[in-house]
């Protein structure tokens, strides 16, 4: 249920093109709660609970387009889309006494538009930009924005958009969370019994807004280990600074015990996130770029910790 994949076919033999493609991509998010409770007993337990929440989309697609010439063409696209949604939830009961042991330029703009029961329009604007002050040394700028506009850009029938995701601004993944540590260093806020923890809950909005910056260099080519750019081997090193803010179009700063809260820092107002660190990755023979890096969050409990990763830099 976790795995994402897509398999296409297109055909370019004549000049008009066309094409075909089935994928599955899941869309996994998450939030926790911490609040009291009774027992049969009578006794007062503080309990944690971790909700997940996975949106798996499925489609079957088709394209066709005619170049009119080298720069221009025509393009129709088609889609039969589904979408299951899935909640799972985990409680870890404790002790109330014993809170403590809790554990070059590039850029893209594209508009779509969904009808019926929901009505949004979806905008995307990404600008890139790349320059090489002193070879091999290259500066990597991207600053990009997401976000669905409309009568339905903020229903909870849809996911929200995620900053923490890698690629986006770093450090911040969901798996990355201990929600333990949110509490004891008095990250939550709540009212009425319930508390969300507000540095996880930052990271969620129908919109956003991010900037990477990002100085890539060969080591061993730098180095000399090896002919050419690279050296010996294609691996890239890098050091760069993150930053993101999300947000949502209307007030959603009511909190409602369950999955769909949307807690905020001070009780109403988004804030922007940063991030900053170092790391390498390499492609393995053009099909897959690992890489780790280390990664310090300015804005949550955690502080600097390493993280592995499967996508290439922007």
């Amino acid at each position: 249920r976790d795995i994402g994949g897509l398999v296409g076919y297109t055909n370019m033999s004549k000049r008009l093109n066309w094409g075909m493609n089935l994928q599955q991509t899941p869309y996994i998010t998450g939030q926790a709660f911490l609040f009291e409770d009774t027992t049969a007993l009578g006794d007062t337990v503080l309990v944690e609970r971790t909700v997940i929440q996975r949106q798996t989309f499925r489609q079957v697609g088709g394209i066709a387009a005619y170049p009119l010439n080298r720069a221009q063409r025509l393009e129709l696209n088609g889609r039969f889309l589904n979408i299951g949604y899935s909640t799972e939830a985990k409680d870890r009961i404790f002790d109330r006494f014993s809170l403590n042991q809790i554990g070059e330029a590039r850029y893209r703009v594209e508009f779509g538009g969904t009808y019926n029961d929901l009505d949004y329009v979806t905008g995307v604007a990404d600008y890139r930009r790349y320059f090489m002050p002193v070879r091999p040394f290259t500066l990597a700028f991207r600053i990009l924005h997401n976000g669905r506009y409309g009568p339905d850009a903020d229903t909870l029938t849809l996911a929200p958009l995620y900053l923490g995701y890698d690629g986006i601004v770093r450090g911040y993944e969901f798996s990355s969370f201990d929600f333990g540590v949110c509490a004891a260093s008095g990250g939550f806020v709540g009212s009425e019994g319930v508390a969300t923890c507000a540095p996880y809950d930052n990271l969620f909005g129908s919109r956003m807004m991010l900037a990477n910056l990002e100085l890539r260099f060969p080591p061993l080519g730098v180095l000399g280990v090896g002919d050419g750019l690279f050296g010996y081997l294609p691996i890239e090193a890098y050091i760069f600074g993150d930053g993101g803010l999300a947000w949502y179009g209307e007030d959603q700063r009511t909190l409602t015990p369950g999955f769909d809260d949307r807690a905020w820092w001070d009780g109403g107002e988004s804030r922007p996130i940063f991030s900053m660190g170092g790391g390498l990755r390499m492609n393995f023979f053009g099909f897959l770029v690992l890489g780790v890096h280390y990664v310090y969050p300015f804005n949550r409990p955690k502080g600097g910790h390493f993280q592995f990763t499967f996508i290439p830099g922007f």
